[in-house]
C-alpha cells in the first residue's frame, strides 16, 4: 500500500492512505450532517466491527504502512505476515462499512433560489403598499415566512408570522395556518431578510403553498431586505408581535 506524508501541526509525522483519507471523509459527512440538526440513517448492520485494544493497533498499523505513531512517538509493530495478512482481511469490510456510511448519510440540500417563482406570481413593494391603502381593494392574506425577530423589530400591519419556511417547523406553521381556508384566498407571502437571491425562505413557503392546492400565491419581491425596499419607502409599518 503506498503511503503519503505530511508534517502535523506537533511537528510528528501524519501519514493519509486511501483508508484513513476513507474515514476522514466519512466523519466529515457525519459531523456535516450533525451541524445540519438531521441525523444519519445507519442500519446496525453497518457499523464498525468491535475490535480488542491489540486488533486496532494491528489495523492501524496496517492503515499506516505497519508503523505505530503514539503521543510519545514510532514505534515498530513486530508482526509476522500472518498477522499483517489477517489485518488486511480484516480492514476490508471496515472500509465498505465506512462507505455505506458516507452514502447514508443525507445529502445537505441547498434552499431553493427565489428566482425559482414565476414573476406573474410576483408583487413589488409599491404595489402592495397602494393596495393596502386603497379602501376598495380586495385585501389579500400577508404571511411573514422569515425569521422572527425581524417579525418583531418591524412587519406589515395585519400579517401573521408562521416562521421561516427554511425550517421544517415554520413550514408546518403555515401548512396549520391555512389548512381551513379556502384554496381561492388571496396569499401574499414575504421574508426580507436578506437579498432576494439569498431569501432561503420565500421559495419553500411558495411551494408549499402550491402543494396545499392554493392558487393565488404571491410573493413580496424584496430586493434587498424588508428596511430597505418597505420601512425606508415611508410604507406601513408595526412592531412587536
Amino acid at each position: 500500500m503506498t503511503n503519503s506524508h505530511s508534517q502535523g501541526g506537533d511537528g510528528m509525522e501524519t501519514d493519509y492512505t486511501p483508508a484513513t483519507c476513507l474515514c476522514q471523509i466519512a466523519c466529515m459527512a457525519v459531523c456535516r450532517t450533525a451541524r445540519s440538526g438531521r441525523q444519519p440513517i445507519i442500519a446496525s448492520h453497518l457499523q464498525p466491527p468491535q475490535l480488542t485494544g491489540g486488533e486496532w493497533e494491528l489495523r492501524l498499523a496496517e492503515f499506516r504502512g505497519g508503523t505505530l505513531r503514539t503521543a510519545r512517538g514510532r514505534r515498530k509493530l513486530t508482526s509476522n505476515s500472518g498477522q499483517r495478512k489477517t489485518a488486511m482481511k480484516a480492514s476490508i469490510p471496515f472500509a465498505f462499512a465506512l462507505i455505506f456510511l458516507l452514502l447514508a448519510v443525507p445529502a445537505l440540500a441547498a434552499p431553493k433560489a427565489a428566482s425559482s417563482i414565476p414573476k406573474a406570481d410576483l408583487i413589488q413593494p409599491a404595489d402592495l403598499a397602494a393596495n393596502l391603502k386603497s379602501a376598495s381593494t380586495t385585501k389579500p392574506l400577508l404571511l411573514h415566512v422569515g425569521f422572527h425577530i425581524l417579525y418583531t423589530q418591524g412587519h406589515i400591519p395585519g400579517s401573521d408570522y408562521v416562521g421561516p419556511a427554511s425550517e421544517e417547523a415554520g413550514l408546518q406553521l403555515l401548512r396549520n395556518r391555512v389548512a381551513k381556508l379556502p384554496k381561492d384566498t388571496p396569499i401574499i407571502i414575504y421574508c426580507g431578510c436578506c437579498p432576494w437571491g439569498d431569501c432561503p425562505n420565500i421559495a419553500a413557503a411558495y411551494d408549499a403553498l402550491h402543494a396545499l392546492g392554493f392558487k393565488q400565491v404571491k410573493a413580496l419581491r424584496i430586493a434587498d431586505n424588508f428596511g430597505t425596499d418597505w420601512i425606508d419607502h415611508g410604507y406601513p409599518v408595526a412592531k412587536g408581535g
